[in-house]
């Protein structure tokens, strides 16, 4: 898309493009021309400051676009203009988020590059706008009266949003599985999951989420309910699925995720098929 002449210090020109395509020039020069940025044939860049010499402000930048007969500077004044844009951007969205969504620069790919928004989110957490709960990872929290705080992150989401930001299929596992099913009280700060991403353990606040890779065949093809369903049995065993804690989790299954249940466990080990046929089954009457 671009050929650059001129890119040193390259995090700077970088920065520079970043700020020209995400609005401090392109939409007039878009409506004037009606072409699109791939549509440009050069990009100059050259420090300014002591003829002859590089500038002593790398951030005084003159960035020169030729196009035919249109020419395009874009200096320091336009970065401030573009910069405080984006901001006034990312603030918005954030705005329009519930209290307690949890977010990373990703979520913001639409209005700037990933240096740029990671730069930008970092800000706004140092003035107390968001809260950073781990590293790249932020939220919007909620302040409880009652309490006179702030409330802690909400684990879960938490884990969800590092999934989405890496494309991973995930699935509560362990203790964890057994927790959200109602199979167990027991609270652990140790937050399990399954995943098809790589071996990975996050510190948030005094909670660690604990990624276990797994092959694609344990998550993919099968509904949310269904890998929680079949990683709960396993972390209950053969011997301990009882009737009871069966019952437990017959009680949180739809008559709709009872279908998909029996038929994504066809392939399952057969005594996690008859513990699934049992849930699905008639009214398991719990003994506890």
């Amino acid at each position: 898309m671009y050929r650059i002449l001129s890119a040193s210090p390259k995090q700077n020109f970088n920065r520079a493009v970043g700020y020209f395509y995400n609005g401090a020039i392109r939409c007039g020069w878009q409506a004037e021309t009606g072409l699109g940025i791939e549509d440009y044939l050069l990009f100059l860049w050259k420090p300014t400051g002591i003829s002859g010499q590089r500038g002593s402000d790398t951030r005084n930048l003159s960035l020169s676009l030729c196009h035919k007969k249109y020419i395009f500077f874009v200096t320091s004044e336009v970065f401030k203009v573009a910069e405080s844009t984006i901001t006034a951007r990312i603030q918005k969205l954030i705005s329009l988020k519930k209290p307690g969504m949890i977010f990373t620069a990703r979520d913001f790919g639409d209005v700037a590059d990933n240096t740029v928004v990671r730069q930008n989110l970092k800000r706004l957490a140092e003035k107390g706008s968001i809260r950073r709960i781990a590293r790249g990872i932020y939220d919007k929290p909620i302040y409880s009266s009652f309490l006179n705080e702030y409330e802690t992150a909400d684990i879960y989401q938490a884990a969800q949003t590092i999934a989405r930001t890496y494309n991973w299929t995930i699935s509560p596992s362990g203790n964890t599985a057994l927790n959200m099913l109602g199979l167990s009280t027991q609270v652990s700060s140790t937050w399990s999951f399954v995943s098809d991403g790589p071996y990975k353990k996050y510190t948030i606040e005094s909670n660690t989420i604990e990624f276990k890779h797994r092959a694609n065949r344990e998550l993919t093809g099968m509904s949310e309910k269904t890998v929680l369903v079949i990683q709960a049995l396993k972390t209950l065993g053969k011997d301990q699925a009882t009737d009871s804690l069966l019952a437990k989790i017959q009680q949180q299954i739809t008559t709709d995720e009872k279908k998909k249940l029996l038929e994504e466990t066809r392939t399952a080990s057969q005594w996690i098929i008859r513990a699934v046929k049992r849930i699905c089954g008639e009214k398991i009457l719990c003994t506890e």
